[in-house]
């Protein structure tokens, strides 16, 4: 964009009257679609001869701000793209996929991302392992079920991320991906209980589910949620909660995710009642005969979905009869 010369245009008034610098000024306007600033030059015209060096320079200042400041809104935008496509070169150097992936209406309700990975592991963890994330209209509920520490929240994790990525930045840490927009992403994550309130952590996530994600949400939205329910351990309550949460998200087919660690409840959903719903598992590896160790793949495999010893948190951190006697 053009900016006045400010000194030069001072020099030229030495040598011309200024009633010729002013129509040189406005012959630059009118040619860089700038007429709107003329006005400003009517206070010099008012003044003529009269205007002295200082209020000059003071006139082409605020002539220049007039240009630039419709610029100086740019900057912070310039620097967070300048910021991500230096992150994203990080992640390609450390071997994650990068691409810029196809963009749809959300009215198309597609998802086909190809090797995603959770970009803010990285330095965190030795590897990070990638997954596929796919959905469309018609199949497009995901409950997701496996023992601890396998990856589940981190995978509903990369769902929301590479979602917020693709619309913002245009660029995603996956191999390839065709992305439908959403028009808002609803996380719902186990809160801390509240004593004031009185009403209990079960009864009060309940309400947080329905008043911050069923009422506000359209079939155009994103939902994600890791374990719900954490406030029982009832069988039974958990169940009748993510029948519900799946018959609400069936009659209104927006996109959504449910890590639960309960599996036996996964196995009782009725998926011909709700075609909509895909059953996913975090896969395991055997180290041994009896011990299983997670590999941080989601798929649909069930192979490995019972385990007789998977090696837990609990053993990890030596909370056992044994390690405690020790």
């Amino acid at each position: 964009s053009f900016i006045y010369d400010v000194p030069s245009l001072l020099s030229e008034a030495k040598s011309k009257t200024l009633p010729d610098v002013l129509t040189y000024i406005k012959g630059i306007n009118k040619s860089q679609g700038f007429n709107r600033l003329n006005v400003l030059l009517e206070r010099v015209e008012e003044a003529g001869e009269s205007l002295s060096e200082a209020e000059t320079r003071e006139i082409f200042m605020e002539l220049n701000l007039g240009l630039i400041s419709p610029q100086l809104g740019l900057f912070n935008p310039l620097d967070f793209y300048a910021s991500f496509s230096g992150y994203f070169v990080t992640l390609k150097e450390n071997g994650f996929d990068v691409c810029a992936p196809t963009l749809l209406p959300k009215e198309e309700r597609i998802v086909e991302i190809k090797n995603a990975r959770h970009p803010l592991l990285l330095g965190r963890v030795d590897e990070v392992v990638a997954n596929d994330i796919s959905y469309t209209a018609k199949r497009n509920i995901f409950v997701i079920s496996g023992p601890n520490k396998s990856g589940k929240s981190v995978y509903i994790k990369t769902v929301g991320l590479l979602q917020m990525f693709a619309q913002k930045v245009g660029i995603i840490p996956a191999e390839s991906g065709r992305i439908s927009f959403v028009d808002r992403i609803f996380t719902h994550f186990a809160p801390s209980e509240d004593i004031r309130d009185g009403g209990g952590g079960y009864k009060n996530e309940l309400k947080s589910i329905r008043e911050n994600m069923f009422e506000k949400a359209t079939p155009y939205s994103l939902l994600l949620l890791n374990e719900p329910c954490k406030g029982t351990r009832s069988k039974i309550q958990v169940s009748d909660m993510l029948n519900t949460l799946i018959e609400v998200v069936h009659f209104l087919g927006c996109p959504t995710y449910v890590v639960t660690h309960i599996e036996e409840v996964v196995e009782e959903i009725e998926e011909g009642r709700f075609p909509a719903v895909v059953k996913l598992y975090a896969q395991v590896s055997r180290e041994d005969a009896t011990t299983y160790i997670p590999t941080h793949k989601i798929t649909e495999d069930r192979s490995y979905r019972h385990y007789e010893k998977e090696i837990t948190v609990a053993e990890e951190a030596g909370f056992t009869p044994a390690a405690i006697k020790r």
